[in-house]
């Protein structure tokens, strides 16, 4: 049985191929799931536990060739060579249509569910722009963000990131040692990825 799984995700990868496709319908959208790694292919992993979205499935194949990868304990990016089964993780992932395994673009190790270090967020029409920074509220109003030129902001696919680059509908992941009490959440990042 294992060999069957083994001989299906691998045609399914390649028919997927190392690079990111569309669906039919041109939908392309992140999801989230977190728990354990239950097995590793090569560059592919399984991470099973719970979907962080109402569409991530509790089990999901991923490929990790080109994810950038954290250690949660530490905050540092770490070699995904590293990555071992058992591991406790968090993977954000783009969905294209429905073939898997799909492609990943962040994997935290060490992720526990009471783990606010880390979350998504979507940026507002709500955007005000000035010399070295940018300051935007949150798509669902529960954050407003600064990015200064201090802040490390970058794009898996494009490298480093300007905070004039920052604009309205795009989303990223969000890194911070703490967020105020206030409403909305005040929060200073140290670092920000943009996954679309």
């Amino acid at each position: 049985m294992e060999r069957l799984i083994k001989v299906f995700l691998l045609v399914c990868f390649m028919l997927v191929g190392t690079g990111l496709t569309v669906s039919a319908n041109g939908a392309m959208y992140v999801d989230e799931t977190q728990g354990v790694i239950k097995q590793i292919m090569g560059n592919l992993i399984r991470v099973a536990g719970e979907g962080l979205t109402a569409e991530a499935p509790a089990q999901v194949w991923v490929d990790i060739t080109t994810a950038q990868v954290y250690d949660l304990k530490t905050g540092f990016s770490i070699n995904p060579a590293k990555v071992q089964a058992e591991m406790s993780a968090r993977v954000a992932y783009i969905v294209c249509g429905t073939n898997a395994p799909y492609q990943a673009i962040m994997l935290w190790l060490h992720a526990n569910e009471d783990d606010a270090a880390v979350f998504t967020a979507r940026v507002s029409q709500n955007i005000q722009y000035s010399a070295g920074y940018c300051t935007f509220m949150c798509a669902d109003g529960k954050y407003r963000i600064t990015l200064t030129d201090n802040t490390c902001i970058s794009d898996p696919w494009v490298g480093a990131l300007d905070v004039s680059e920052i604009v309205p509908g795009q989303e990223f992941f969000i890194w911070v040692d703490s967020i105020t009490a206030s409403c909305p959440a005040l929060v200073y990042p140290e670092k920000v990825v943009r996954v679309r």
